[in-house]
């Protein structure tokens, strides 16, 4: 009868693992980041390497993290045109124990640019693996002798939207600027969370191209939870073992 308490447990927590247990529709891991940082003639592929260059025309330098972070700036001061960019491409996946249901995220982070007599650029996409994507956030401002619609602006931005469960999702990062004998800055730096007040939060997790830095999360995954409920359920089978008359 003993031994029947134990096995009862443990063939209750095996059911409730393997009923509940999150599936996950991307097979494999998601498609890896894409980097493109160019700075006057120079440019490359890799993450976290600044590239500098623009020497004949001013000084200019690029660079994308995988925090994720891209950035440029440059200074004019020749017979030229100074110009950088950074671009970052990365796909994310909502897992959880649901396929194709709608969750609501949360894309917030800063957005640093200024202008002076140049133009500064740049932005977040956002689109489908694989499928065409569209602006959930742009600047684009230019300051010249006439005129001027970018002064310095460090702000924030917070783009509320949707992606659906296990389906693989593209956001893009770019960012660059411009100028002749003026100076420009930009640079973007999200972070993607499910939005609090979905109810099931806490069932669903993201995932990210390998590399990718996200948010941790705190809230434990669905399989955690139960894995503290079968060792709940061990250990209730073990007390009874011992309270059980011999």
């Amino acid at each position: 009868m003993l031994s029947n308490s134990v096995a009862w447990a443990s063939s209750i927590a095996a059911m409730l693992i393997i009923t509940l247990q999150p599936a996950v529709a991307w097979a494999g891991t998601l498609p890896p980041y894409q980097i493109e940082v160019v700075a006057g003639s120079l440019h490359t592929e890799l993450p976290g390497v600044i590239v500098t260059d623009c020497n004949a025309t001013g000084v200019c330098d690029a660079t994308a993290e995988l925090l994720p972070l891209v950035f440029a700036e440059g200074a004019g001061g020749g017979s030229g045109t100074t110009s950088s960019s950074a671009v970052l491409s990365y796909q994310f996946e909502i897992d959880g124990p649901s396929v194709g249901v709608t969750i609501p995220i949360d894309i917030d982070g800063s957005a640093l640019f200024n202008s002076d007599n140049g133009t500064a650029a740049g932005g977040v996409l956002y689109g489908l693996f694989n499928s065409s994507k569209t602006w959930l956030y742009l600047f684009n401002c230019t300051h010249s002798t006439t005129g001027n619609n970018c002064p310095d602006q460090p702000g924030f931005f917070h783009l509320p939207t949707v992606a659906l469960s296990g389906v693989a999702i593209t956001i893009q990062l770019e960012v660059a600027g411009s100028t002749s004998s003026g100076t420009y800055f930009s640079q973007i730096d999200p972070t993607i969370t499910i939005d609090p007040s979905f109810p099931d939060a806490s069932l669903y997790s993201i995932s990210f191209s390998s590399g990718i830095g996200a948010p941790s999360d705190t809230v434990p995954e669905p399989s955690t939870f139960l894995l503290i409920g079968a060792v709940m359920l061990l250990c209730l089978g073990r007390k009874v073992l011992r309270q059980s008359p011999l």
